[in-house]
């Protein structure tokens, strides 16, 4: 979708410039002159205003506020550990195909055998406060056409992507993690060794603290964790002019005002994505999208003045728009988790006393050091969310032209443009296990962010 408007919006471009040629702006090609000598007119004392086909053409250089702060995890973590006697069973399940078989970890946990220790949560080592504000180049295009008091145009809008990314090292990801059900362990406990750093006071083992395990909350930790934030927006609008005589508004002396009346259709669009390295739930990533589709009426009023070759004028824009919004994230979650496998071959003997052999085929999940109910790509997860609500646009913009040609002028200008209700994809992720087709999600009641866009812009105008 977002390529394709970037697409029609050059298309358009291009046939209105051609279009706007042919017709020679409302002149003669032959007698318009476009690059002649300025010759300064009279409009009721003052300069008269430009009629007939225009068209502006402006650079930007802009500025695109960074989304808010939002953690790299769960706020909610679990630190319940069991330290247990050797040996740790298998509880045997079929898989769905013949003799094949899953072998899940089992552990029963109960005063003669196992000693609890209670330690901290864990906590998420970052958040997003490293995506910073940042400038980008982008277009504008303005085209239309005025008579009298009367005009029509169009302005196109277009920002390039907006992109960052960081790599943190050894960094924990907490996750709010539901208990698997039939069992009163969560879908992260897993099985591993003491590792000789932790005080363990177990009962009859106090000198042979090697033969325990430690089962329990597996902290996710991936060795690197790789951040990337892009944004890009970009817009259309059609408008309606009228052009307030001198006489009609504060007189001669103070400039000329303008009115618009219009409708205009404005995308914010965000990608987050997140790809962590090694550790217990190594390799897994996570992509967030939020797409915002605003479209609603406009209004705008535009003042200008002009003082021998130079016009100074300012706009004022405000669109009272319909946000429909599009959010959605897939990934995995263990990718690379590691699995044994076993083949055990099995003599079968008939009434005949043929003897034949058959294979059963065993796949052992829960290794140690990682998560005893899952294996690879168990986590797999695709969502998605859709709302509308209002969302204001506030758009103001200030220029200042010199005439260089009796059509042509070189603009210099600010644009600052503000966006609120509008849906952030870093703000949005919930970091959340609640079974192998509910893994993460799209918190929805945080799809109410804002951005400002502004920075300068130079180019060229023709006949406006």
């Amino acid at each position: 979708m977002y390529h394709t408007l970037r697409t029609l919006k050059t298309l358009l471009i291009i046939a209105i410039i051609i279009a706007s040629a042919g017709t020679g702006f409302g002149q003669n090609l032959e007698t318009m002159q476009p690059f002649d000598m300025v010759v300064p007119t009279t409009y009721g004392g003052g300069p008269r205003p430009n009629e007939g086909f225009y068209f502006g053409m402006d650079f930007m250089a802009a500025w695109i506020s960074r989304p808010g702060v939002a953690t790299i995890g769960s706020d909610v973590g679990r630190g319940m550990v069991y330290y247990v006697d050797r040996p740790i069973t298998y509880d045997q399940q079929e898989k769905g195909t013949t003799d094949t078989y899953l072998m899940i970890p089992t552990v029963t946990v109960n005063p003669n055998n196992s000693y609890e220790v209670i330690r901290d949560a864990d906590v998420s080592s970052y958040d997003t406060s490293m995506l910073t504000s940042g400038w980008v180049c982008g277009q504008r295009y303005d085209i239309g056409y005025m008579w009298g008091h009367h005009g029509i145009g169009v302005s196109i809008y277009d920002i390039n992507p907006f992109t960052q990314k960081y790599t943190m090292e050894n960094a924990k990801v907490a996750f709010d993690v539901a208990d698997k059900p039939g069992t009163d362990h969560s879908w992260l406990h897993g099985i591993t060794t003491v590792n000789g750093t932790e005080s363990v006071v177990f009962p009859g083992n106090e000198n042979n603290v090697d033969s325990l395990y430690v089962y329990g909350e597996l902290g996710v930790k991936f060795s690197s964790l790789e951040v990337t934030n892009k944004t890009e927006t970009n817009g259309v609008e059609l408008n309606y002019t009228y052009r307030f005589m001198p006489s009609d508004c504060f007189g001669r002396r103070y400039g000329i005002w303008e009115m618009d009346f219009g409708i205009r259709y404005f995308q914010f669009r965000e990608e987050f994505d997140v790809y962590g390295k090694g550790g217990c739930l190594g390799d897994s990533w996570w992509n967030t999208v939020s797409q915002n589709n605003l479209i609603g009426p406009q209004i705008a009023a535009r003042y200008f003045r002009t003082a021998g070759r130079w016009t100074f004028d300012f706009q004022a824009k405000f669109m009272a728009a319909v946000n429909n919004q599009s959010i959605r994230q897939n990934g995995v979650l263990g990718s690379n988790l590691s699995t044994r496998y076993e083949t055990v071959q099995n003599e079968v003997t008939d009434d005949d006393g043929a003897t034949t052999y058959e294979n059963t085929y065993y796949e052992y999940i829960g290794m140690q050091g990682y998560p005893g109910y899952i294996n690879a790509t168990s986590f797999t997860f695709n969502h998605h969310g859709t709302d509308a609500l209002f969302s204001p646009v506030v758009e103001a913009r200030f220029n200042a032209k010199l005439q260089i040609t009796q059509l042509v002028n070189l603009r210099m200008g600010y644009t600052l443009m503000y966006v609120g209700n509008i849906a952030r994809s870093a703000e949005m992720v919930d970091y959340s296990i609640a079974g192998t087709s509910r893994a993460m999600g799209i918190n929805m009641n945080n799809n109410k962010g804002d951005s400002l866009v502004h920075g300068f812009t130079i180019g060229l105008e023709v006949n406006r």
